[in-house]
């Protein structure tokens, strides 16, 4: 008899919908404004495409395409929170504004993402910012310091995992409304400096790990097994570790 996996929403998933169904701001997007911005990056994506088949490539960008479309899909077009863009090996995911509202939905949808993505054993990192920001999607313009800050930090971050820029730490810390204490986490992670060679520094990340407890075949440390072998498991597995203790 075969073995049948009920699979229940994470934590997160569920609070994704939540958020998506409660969401109140109708007001439109604007080309310029402050927002958040996530810049997440494939790792390895030039020995990915020279040692795995282009049908199984092909396979990858799907699933991604598919978990992008279930948040860009997640409201009509006229109030929805978040926009994706994916392109090569880089997701960009953009907020409407930087309500508190938004900023919600906003770390849940970043959260969710990047575990799915995980969890299909693609390795991934990735860097959060906040400020003035143009977007225009039609006209495909996309720039401000948000976008740079946000592609900056992730450059430096040495394991796979989400990193806060100094300015959505100010966001966070000067807000009225607060989120969760278990959605960021302060943690001493694995950042390298400008020749590539890794410390440790204590950091606001993005906490996905309560995607991964679901059941035994979706744990993180199982998971980053499966992963070739690299210097980003490696750190991603320690810090894992002192997290659970």
């Amino acid at each position: 008899m075969a073995n049948i996996i009920i699979r229940v929403k994470s934590l997160w998933h569920s609070q994704l919908d939540s958020k998506f169904k409660s969401y109140s701001d109708n007001s439109e997007w604007n080309i310029s404004d402050k927002r958040f911005v996530a810049f997440l990056d494939i790792l390895g994506f030039k020995k990915l495409v020279e040692n795995e088949s282009h049908e199984n490539i092909l396979k990858k960008f799907e699933f991604i395409t598919e978990k992008k479309n279930v948040v860009n899909n997640g409201k009509d077009d006229n109030i929805k929170p978040i926009n994706i863009v994916a392109f090569s090996d880089s997701i960009v995911i953009f907020s409407k504004n930087d309500t508190f509202e938004t900023f919600e939905i906003f770390s849940y949808a970043v959260s969710w993402i990047f575990s799915e993505i995980i969890k299909e054993q693609i390795p991934i990192k990735g860097g959060i910012s906040h400020g003035l920001m143009t977007a225009d999607f039609k006209k495909e313009i996309f720039f401000g310091m948000p976008l740079i800050e946000a592609f900056q930090t992730e450059e430096s971050t040495h394991f796979m995992g989400v990193v806060s820029h100094n300015s959505l730490s100010n966001y966070i810390n000067n807000a009225e409304n607060k989120l969760p204490e278990d959605v960021f986490i302060t943690q001493e992670v694995n950042m390298k400096n400008k020749e590539g060679e890794s410390y440790r520094i204590e950091q606001l990340v993005l906490n996905a790990y309560p995607f991964f407890i679901i059941d035994k075949n979706e744990r993180f440390p199982e998971i980053m097994q499966l992963m070739s072998e690299s210097i980003y498991k490696n750190n991603s597995l320690g810090i894992y570790n002192e997290y659970i203790k």
